[in-house]
């Protein structure tokens, strides 16, 4: 079985597009499946939307927390919830396409990979501007030298798990940075991480609302190497 995991935060206006999206591709790929729908504390009326979901769908599980506790604590709860031996996260407004899922869902049966990682910069070009590509980059240069981790995208919000590879995790960071926690556990623990081209459509944002987010993930991803260096995770 395959479980997606999609954290939601204020998704009102394209969750329920998203959910058609998902169920379309998985009439292609006829492998059975959950859709875990968790919703971090929104305040709209996404919840109540998830809800409605679920209601006419018994292959949908929705999670929630309120107030807020950020996207960390969603995939740690996501994790424990699946039931799949192959686990996807998805972020919410499809800005990787789930048409992806089937292609990185075969390539397993010919590797001996454990964690297939959507990368926006690895044999495709990303539909990003260009200020955003500066600032993934001054990212991926920092984590580099802190963790020796080589994985050059690890926000596109899109991967593939083998069950084993998440079991156990012990995830403590809820912020941006938890993706990068994710990855670095898994490379530590030895389990083989691959990148593979996605095509990226990238979600209007504000300078201002980036640089914010982006100032919080370079905190985080300090703090995240201190308690690293002192065996703290």
């Amino acid at each position: 079985m395959i479980s997606v995991c999609i954290p939601c935060y204020n998704e009102e206006r394209i969750i329920e597009k998203s959910y058609v999206v998902i169920k379309k591709e998985f009439r292609k790929i006829k492998q059975p499946y959950e859709i875990i729908l968790f919703d971090d504390g929104s305040t709209d009326s996404t919840l109540e939307k998830l809800k409605s979901i679920q209601k006419k769908d018994k292959s949908v599980k929705v999670v929630t927390y309120f107030p807020n506790r950020g996207v960390g604590e969603a995939y740690k709860r996501m994790f424990d919830e699946a039931k799949g031996d192959y686990v996807v996260i998805l972020d919410a407004d499809m800005a990787v396409s789930p048409s992806h899922i089937n292609k990185f869902y075969k390539a397993f049966s010919n590797t001996n990979l454990d964690v297939i990682i959507g990368s926006r910069f690895v044999g495709t070009k990303a539909d990003y501007p260009f200020h955003r590509k500066i600032i993934s980059r001054m990212y991926y240069f920092l984590y580099r030298i802190l963790f020796g981790l080589k994985i050059k995208d690890i926000e596109s919000g899109f991967a593939i798990f083998k069950r084993k590879a998440i079991k156990n995790l012990d995830l403590q960071r809820t912020g941006f940075e938890s993706l990068l926690e994710i990855y670095l556990k898994i490379r530590d623990k030895g389990y083989k991480i691959k990148e593979f081209p996605v095509k990226f459509k990238h979600r209007k944002e504000s300078k201002v609302r980036i640089i914010k987010h982006s100032i919080i993930a370079f905190i985080g991803t300090i703090i995240l190497f201190i308690k690293w260096k002192k065996h703290l995770l």
